[in-house]
């Protein structure tokens, strides 16, 4: 026990001082602290400070300070917070979480009979032709790494050639920020008022051997819809491109992303999520070698010869350590009465608690 608090405590200092670390990071890091020491009120304090800090508050963060601010008295927080999630996007299944905390509160259902509008406003705000911009390139990357016919060196000569396409569309328009292209990673967004359809997209590629014939049609699924789903919210930031791409391999393009880390402009939880596909690991995602070889058990992972090495990865992108995950989730394991059995696991579908996909699923920005 010892040993674990006086690493917690090398590990704050060291994040604290760490070269390069923003100054929005330390404080969301504060506000949970007071979380897992039931200061739920200095906890709501300091999420406020981290938002009038950063231009655009990542989302993932706005919605753990209105899951808190439910535990509290100050219901004008509440309602602030919960405006500017709608105007992101929120789906219907995040407003309900908060309805069903209060279903007599005259502002919430009103903000639920006003649904639509605020949805509307949101799609509107989205930069589709940026967003369809950088799908393409998920596009193109898919194609060359299905086609068999390709050598291993030929793909990643294409690899590298849609990343340099990536680096000229950030050096063109910037980062493609939650603001600017929203919430999702699909491969062809249309910004519909309605119900998602699914359609087959499907280009006619060469491809030896593939399901048996020397030639296909390449099949991609894409979701017409409005962007992130009305009903539900396992989303991504950003595109499909960076979620399926391996950093690993594009050493300019990876340091380029963690400026943008620094910078607030990517969230560090995607970031980190996206470095597990190329041997980086951060204990976050399924992709982590330590999830999957302890069974998804943090307590495991923490007395495991990995932790040291996980705990520094996430300190340079100022994540929590792994021992503060676990005096977090505890906290919030008793605040919402949740049972954690199926937490932690590798569908998180199944952790359908709204404040713990907020602090801890990589999925949502």
């Amino acid at each position: 026990m010892l040993k674990r608090v006086t690493f917690t405590i090398i590990f704050l200092c060291l994040i604290l001082t760490v070269n390069g670390q923003n100054h929005y990071s330390k404080i969301i890091r504060q506000a949970e602290h007071k979380i897992i020491n039931k200061q739920l009120d200095s906890a709501i304090f300091y999420y406020k400070q981290a938002f009038k800090k950063h231009e655009y508050p990542f989302t993932r963060d706005v919605l753990a300070a209105a899951c808190i601010t439910t535990h509290t008295n100050d219901t004008n927080t509440l309602y602030s917070l919960l405006e500017v999630l709608l105007n992101r996007g929120m789906s219907l299944n995040e407003l309900n979480y908060f309805v069903k905390k209060n279903p007599d509160d005259k502002r919430l259902n009103l903000f639920k009979n006003e649904y639509l509008k605020y949805n509307v406003r949101y799609l509107n705000s989205l930069d589709s032709g940026l967003y369809n911009m950088y799908e393409a390139l998920d596009i193109e990357e898919q194609i060359s790494n299905q086609n068999r016919i390709l050598s291993i060196s030929q793909k990643l000569k294409d690899l590298d050639n849609i990343s340099n396409k990536y680096l000229n569309l950030l050096n063109k328009y910037g980062f493609p920020t939650e603001n600017k292209i929203g919430i999702g990673c699909f491969s062809a967004i249309e910004y519909l008022n309605k119900k998602s359809e699914i359609k087959k997209d499907e280009r006619l590629i060469s491809i030896k051997n593939f399901k048996g014939s020397k030639s296909s049609k390449y099949i991609f699924w894409h979701r017409y819809s409005n962007l992130r789903f009305i009903n539900t919210q396992y989303y991504r930031v950003g595109n499909g491109f960076l979620w399926h791409t391996n950093l690993a391999l594009l050493p300019k393009l990876d340091s380029v992303l963690l400026s943008y880390v620094h910078k607030n402009k990517m969230s560090s939880t995607f970031f980190g999520s996206v470095r597990e596909r190329g041997g980086w690991d951060y204990g976050l995602s399924w992709e982590s070698k330590a999830n999957q070889k302890y069974n998804f058990s943090i307590t495991k992972i923490i007395k495991s010869p990995e932790a040291n090495k996980i705990n520094l990865n996430r300190m340079e992108l100022g994540l929590r350590s792994l021992e503060m995950d676990l005096d977090l989730f505890n906290a919030i394991v008793k605040l919402e009465k949740i049972n954690p059995k199926h937490y932690f696991k590798s569908n998180t579908k199944k952790a359908n608690n709204l404040l713990f996909l907020s602090l801890f699923v990589q999925m949502i920005p």
